[in-house]
């Protein structure tokens, strides 16, 4: 108007009640999209989560059955092999023959296995270090000429004049291959002979790409099983696992090596006309130069003879100071008996504090590191030993471990060789000699003179008088295997034991009483190591369960388990006594 008053509107009006009620329903699904994305998103992450945990229970599985099985393995298959260097019946060497063997067989399916479980997961790695290939091969025809000589077979390997041998990569995984591969031709070959060849596939000044090539005269494989041969769980036919043994991995953890070396594998055969299986690897040269083997050398690669003294039983040169370090009676019986029939005199300790202090009174040339130690381990003993200076010992890893990483967990820690358990005493021999070149600090010594085989002490009685039910508490047998059948060593490990044992239960029921899980824990794993050395079964179980109780920090169970264990131990306590003053005589029951 004309005073600028607002009389009339003019407008539209539009109901906008669906829109916003649609605009708030897409919203909510939205949101409840959302919500459902963020909690598939976390089932995902949870379930990847398990997943992974699962692998890594998969693995610390397989590292704990590698460990548990070994060390039980170290005892049957070295003291089966030192058994068969006494006098024995014909009858008697046969059957520990057949025990040898069984051994080997186990172990064979047990690294099988594990090496397969590790590429399955991805986990095989590969080290890169120098290698000597001359040596590889010899060590590897060292480890089989025994097996090849049994047979009556002929087994020679020759290497090319111009193919380079310092080079760098893993030599154990090449020479698993090698092993592998002439292990089988020496299997399948009934009489003839082996033989392994080695020449140069291509190379530059930096890599040498190399072509093995292992013939035999054996049965061969027609050409429609070739195809099959190195796929997992496969062999020639069902009759060849019947026949021969072996678990059908072999080959297909080859070609998985091989092509990590970035090679090839395959065969050449026909049925009974042999076989020549072949493989290249690429490996890079050692930066020193290229290095090539005498002439003379490429006719017949056979395991070197050891050195003799200038002037001297043809005696060997061996150092006179080596040391034992190991916590588990088995295992230390069994090293330090290798070592007296390789002709190696030896001391022993069972933890790296002693170690130390041995090694502070005796330069000590050669030791052999249980890895797993009380009081301190072998990875922190080496290194406290290569931190001291001065002498410094040539430190060989005995461990029953073999998952990925546990070689370069002992060479990390300053360790020269690795061994895995049971040890062989021809890997024992290999290792000790890949030092024997070596200029020792010390004057080397003759090796000591063994016991003439087959010494052995008066037999003693049966135990006529001990009830089935007392018995069956103490493997006897284990304790004779344990003893090496010697009624002084038989005393000396029961007296030690009982006179341990008792402070020890005390210590872990007072671990119980005050809740200390780690101390029960640590206790409980002490008195099974020690009960299984000497035999005693009747309360492993229950104490294994303690230990495990520690572990998870929950020992609401613990009462009842110990219970368990002091109601036995007098009546172990009884029977081992009574072993004590009638010690047990190691006899064979032959029907």
């Amino acid at each position: 108007d004309e005073q600028g008053q607002i009389v009339q509107w003019v407008g539209t009006c539009t109901d906008i009640d669906d829109a916003k009620r649609s605009k708030e329903t897409l919203q909510a699904a939205n949101d409840e999209l959302g919500l459902r994305v963020v909690e598939r998103t976390s089932e995902l992450h949870a379930a990847k989560e398990a997943a992974e945990a699962a692998n890594r229970a998969k693995s610390e599985f397989l590292a704990n059955m590698s460990h548990e099985i070994r060390t039980p393995m170290n005892g049957v298959i070295g003291m089966t092999g030192l058994l068969l260097d006494t006098s024995l019946t014909e009858q008697q060497n046969q059957i520990a023959e057949t025990i040898r063997t069984s051994g080997e067989a186990l172990l064979k399916l047990v690294n099988d296995i594990l090496d397969f479980s590790k590429i399955e997961a991805g986990k095989l790695e590969l080290e890169t270090v120098d290698i000597d290939l001359a040596h590889v091969v010899r060590g590897t025809l060292e480890l089989l000429k025994g097996t090849a000589e049994s047979k009556g077979l002929e087994l020679r390997a020759s290497i090319d004049p111009d193919a380079p041998t310092e080079l760098r990569g893993d030599g154990g995984r090449l020479r698993q291959v090698l092993l592998n591969l002439i292990g089988n031709a020496i299997k399948f070959t009934p009489c003839g002979e082996v033989k392994l060849h080695i020449s140069v596939h291509r190379q530059t000044e930096e890599m040498a790409s190399l072509h093995f090539r292992i013939t035999d005269t054996g049965i061969g494989i027609t050409p429609e099983t070739q195809a099959r041969l190195f796929q997992a769980f496969t062999q020639a036919d069902g009759s060849t696992t019947r026949r021969y043994g072996g678990t059908g991995l072999g080959l297909a953890i080859c070609k998985q090596l091989v092509e990590k070396m970035h090679g090839d594998i395959g065969v050449e055969s026909w049925a009974g006309a042999g076989s020549t299986f072949w493989f290249t690897v690429e490996l890079p040269k050692q930066s020193k130069g290229v290095a090539r083997i005498a002439p003379q050398e490429t006719k017949d690669m056979r395991p070197r003879e050891p050195k003799t003294e200038p002037g001297s039983d043809g005696e060997s040169v061996r150092p006179r100071r080596v040391l034992v370090a190991e916590d588990n009676a088995v295992n230390r019986l069994v090293a330090t008996a290798q070592l007296k029939k390789l002709g190696y005199a030896a001391d022993s300790v069972t933890n790296g504090l002693e170690v130390l202090e041995a090694l502070s009174r005796i330069p000590y040339d050669i030791i052999l590191m249980d890895c797993q130690m009380p009081e301190l381990d072998g990875y922190e003993t080496t290194r406290q030993v290569r931190q001291r200076g001065g002498h410094q010992p040539y430190i060989i890893a005995l461990t029953a471990s073999a998952m990925q990483g546990d070689r370069e967990l002992c060479l990390a820690a300053g360790m020269d060789d690795y061994i895995a358990k049971p040890v062989r005493t021809a890997a024992l021999k290999a290792a000790l000699e890949q030092h024997s070149e070596i200029e020792w600090n010390g004057v080397a010594g003759s090796p000591a003179k063994p016991e003439p085989a087959g010494a052995h002490h008066e037999p003693v009685s049966d135990l006529s008088d001990t009830s089935p039910s007392e018995e069956a508490l103490v493997d006897i047998d284990r304790l004779r295997d344990v003893a090496d059948d010697e009624p002084d060593r038989i005393q000396q490990l029961i007296d030690l034991y009982l006179t341990q044992a008792v402070p020890m239960l005390d210590s872990l029921n007072e671990a119980i009483q005050t809740n200390s899980s780690g101390d029960v824990a640590r206790i409980a794993h002490k008195l099974v190591g020690s009960s299984v050395s000497c035999g005693v079964e009747a309360f492993t179980q229950p104490l294994r369960e303690l230990e495990r109780l520690g572990h998870e920090g929950d020992l609401s169970g613990a009462d009842a388990l110990f219970d368990d264990v002091r109601h036995k131990f007098p009546r172990v306590q009884s029977v081992l006594t009574q072993l004590m003053t009638n010690p047990p005589k190691l006899q064979f029951m032959i029907s």
